[in-house]
């Protein structure tokens, strides 16, 4: 039947079985490629077979569903051209079964009927469906009777298609031209969309993703970039889409996207509305310029994610060449010098948790990598220090309201009201007027944090970072760069017997250790910084040992001077404890108003 829908704007709807659907004439459906890739499981397979097997036994008709789709603008005399919208996998899945028959029962005539196209001289043409990039070769392979010896999902679902048909290989044999009959007369509708109207296809996308297709945010902002009606327009503009999946990985560009949207709009943006807000934010902008900046900044992205570093030509975004540390030529050089340092301190960054910096991360850079790096340096170290004190002392509720905070500064430069200059960000940063959530831990709130308890995690960034700004020698931060408990941890789980009792008797004995040991484990006075892990049981050995390993070990003259020390009992534990933690709230930047020592670099 023909129908007219005005919501939808449908051309056409009409009820096929799937035979006259994909077969009947020279016809390609396409898989566009701001498709998902092919992701059936070895249980869906199964599921359809069977419920197919059954139809067929019964010998009543069976409906497969509704297949979406539009009129490719590049559809040729010789063959009708469509982009499928909604109905891929189940196509996908249809065909592999067909191919898993045809190679166990070659006397069906399922090539001519299902699988090619009658036309000749049109490669592109040659096989009823067309996958997307990702799945193309594959598929290809078993349309053509080839099966590589590689994992993939496209070989998965074959192989399972040809190990449900032999599992009971007598039964199907003798039922496998019944079964071939209800695939070909499975019943199915054609909805066919207007594809000049954008938005409509857009709008049905959404509402497919609405009723259970889970699809991510990236993809349905890969699907609005790069729908279009022509496929060489898709394919052209794809390349900018695969260009930011191989800089930043397929699985971040939904957490990649959310920074990028924040950046431009200034607005927190829940994690389930990034795509309605990015459509909504940039629904005026031509899409391959969206891409062309989209691409750009994912290479900032990359240095907050991975630290990697990235240039590209201007004049073209995917001349794109990747930073190279191990290169000798750029050992030295003031670039490499430079690089190094802002690598430092996004591992330092990234180690600590910044998600609700990465947009402020991103304008910085987008401002200052190619202009000023040093300027970003500076302000990226202000930055982390902030942070380092932010994530110690942990205010109440802080997380959304540090978002907001970060979003003001940065709205403020963009509107010039604030220089983006390090001591104008650390005045706004150290702006009393903030809320308890997202002020500036000062020196007392700091201190009483180290002092009572600090992570591991923490504490490690925190380290590296004081004796990095002491200016002390260190290895590139790493997961050699450890954190050692001085008195051990788990000292009741201790294997050793002697070595249990040592620790408790240092500590006072039965009736005072689990005291000490519950005040002063996790304070920064009982943790110094290491170059590597120490052996496990080398941990757990009286002090008299274990300073030994510790004096090899140690990173940085703080914890040089805890190995010299003859004993570390609760006094021990208590002045370093005081020491360290008023010497690291000198050298970690506090706010404006906090006086402090060696902090000329602010100035």
């Amino acid at each position: 039947m023909n129908s007219s829908n005005s919501l939808y704007n449908i051309s056409s709807w009409d009820g096929y079985t799937f035979e006259t659907f994909v077969g009947g004439g020279n016809k390609v459906f396409e898989i566009p490629l701001f498709q998902r890739n092919y992701s059936w499981e070895e249980s869906s397979c199964e599921q359809i077979f069977n419920d197919i097997f059954h139809a067929c036994i019964i010998g009543k008709p069976y409906y497969i569903g509704n297949f979406m789709y539009y009129k490719s603008s590049e559809t040729t005399p010789k063959v009708n051209k469509f982009i499928l919208i909604d109905g891929q996998q189940r196509i996908t899945s249809l065909l592999l079964l067909l191919c898993a028959i045809r190679d166990l029962y070659p006397i069906l005539n399922i090539d001519n009927e299902f699988i090619k196209n009658s036309c000749k001289g049109e490669n592109e043409y040659k096989f009823k469906l067309k996958q997307n990039y990702n799945d193309y070769y594959d598929f290809i392979n078993i349309m053509e009777g080839k099966r590589e010896e590689k994992k993939s999902s496209i070989y998965d679902a074959y192989d399972t298609f040809k190990k449900l048909i032999d599992k009971d290989k007598n039964v199907f044999s003798r039922n496998v031209k019944r079964f071939y009959d209800t695939i070909k007369n499975l019943e199915c509708i054609g909805i066919e969309l207007n594809a000049k109207d954008t938005k409509n296809v857009q709008d049905i996308f959404e509402k497919i993703n609405s009723t259970g297709v889970e699809l991510s945010q990236a993809d349905l902002i890969r699907n609005f970039l790069l729908f279009s009606e022509s496929t060489s327009i898709q394919e052209h503009l794809h390349k900018y889409w695969k260009e930011v999946e191989n800089i930043i990985g397929e699985k971040k560009i939904s957490k990649y996207s959310k920074a990028y949207l924040i950046r431009y709009i200034f607005s927190d943006v829940t994690n389930d509305k990034i795509y309605f807000e990015f459509k909504a934010h940039f629904s005026g902008y031509e899409h391959e310029s969206i891409l062309q900046d989209f691409v750009k900044y994912s290479t900032f992205f990359s240095m907050i994610e991975s630290q990697r570093f990235y240039e590209f030509d201007q004049n073209d975004c995917l001349k794109i060449k990747e930073y190279d540390f191990s290169d000798p030529k750029n050992e030295g050089t003031a670039k490499y010098n430079q690089l190094n340092t802002l690598k430092t301190t996004f591992s330092l960054l990234n180690k600590i948790g910044t998600d609700e910096l990465n947009p402020f991360f991103l304008y910085l850079c987008n401002s200052l990598y190619y202009r000023d790096i040093n300027k970003l340096n500076e302000i990226c170290e202000l930055l982390l220090e902030f942070m380092i004190r932010y994530r110690i002392v942990q205010p109440s509720g802080g997380g959304g309201a540090l978002s907001t905070k970060i979003r003001k500064i940065m709205k403020s430069i963009d509107d010039g009201e604030c220089k983006m200059s390090k001591k104008a960000i650390y005045s706004l940063l150290s702006n009393k007027e903030d809320s308890e959530a997202s002020k500036y831990p000062d020196n007392d709130e700091f201190i009483s944090s180290l002092k009572s308890g600090v992570s591991i995690n923490n504490a490690r960034v925190l380290l590296y970072q004081f004796a990095r700004r002491k200016g002390e020698e260190l290895v590139p931060f790493n997961s050699n760069v450890t954190v050692e408990h001085i008195m051990p941890q788990g000292i009741d789980d201790i294997d050793d017997d002697n070595d249990k009792k040592w620790w408790i008797d240092n500590l006072g004995g039965n009736e005072k250790w689990q005291e000490i040991y519950n005040n002063y484990l996790n304070c920064i006075g009982n943790m110094v910084l290491v170059g590597r892990s120490l052996n496990s049981k080398m941990k757990n050995k009286p002090w008299d040992e274990k300073r030994i390993c510790l004096q090899t070990l140690a990173m940085g003259k703080s914890a040089l001077k805890v190995a010299k020390l003859e004993k570390w009992t609760k006094s021990q534990m208590e002045t370093r404890n005081k020491n360290h933690s008023n010497e690291l709230s000198q050298y970690i930047t506090g706010p404006k108003s906090d006086k402090k020592v060696g902090s000329n670099w602010l100035l």
